[in-house]
């Protein structure tokens, strides 16, 4: 094989700010508008519950947690541990309703987890903890 045919064989290496624009452009617009949502709807849901740290209600689901290694829904959702992350969250889900104030339905809600679980790992990169994985014990 020659040199000549070699050249078209193989491209030429790309720079880091090459590659990063490349791997931008290769997510969705509509993947990055719900992944945006998510998140702004996460932290609506923190500005305005009344209740910023976790309670122990009778019967709660929650009675064997953990609360004082829990943190206040204040936290940014980034710096949350997995403890407290999973108790907002299992909270938002049971809290959060759509414009008219009715029942979100199943599909949009894990809609947003899998936003906020992408935004996580947008953040974090592979140390981000996944709520869709119940091995995922952290």
């Amino acid at each position: 094989m020659d040199s000549s045919a070699a050249n078209f064989r193989f491209r030429v290496s790309r720079t880091v700010e090459e590659d990063s624009a490349l791997v931008s452009e290769a997510r969705p617009s509509s993947t990055m508008h719900k992944d945006r949502w998510a998140v702004e709807i996460f932290r609506e849901w923190q500005r305005s519950r009344t209740l910023k740290f976790p309670d122990l209600a009778v019967g709660s689901v929650f009675k064997d947690y953990n609360f004082h290694l829990v943190c206040s829904v204040e936290d940014n959702v980034e710096y949350m541990d997995a403890l407290s992350f999973n108790y907002w969250l299992a909270k938002f889900i049971q809290e959060v309703a759509n414009k008219t104030g009715g029942r979100c339905p199943p599909r949009t809600l894990y809609g947003i987890v899998c936003g906020l679980k992408r935004h996580l790992e947008e953040v974090k990169g592979a140390s981000a903890f996944n709520p869709l994985d119940y091995k995922d014990k952290r």
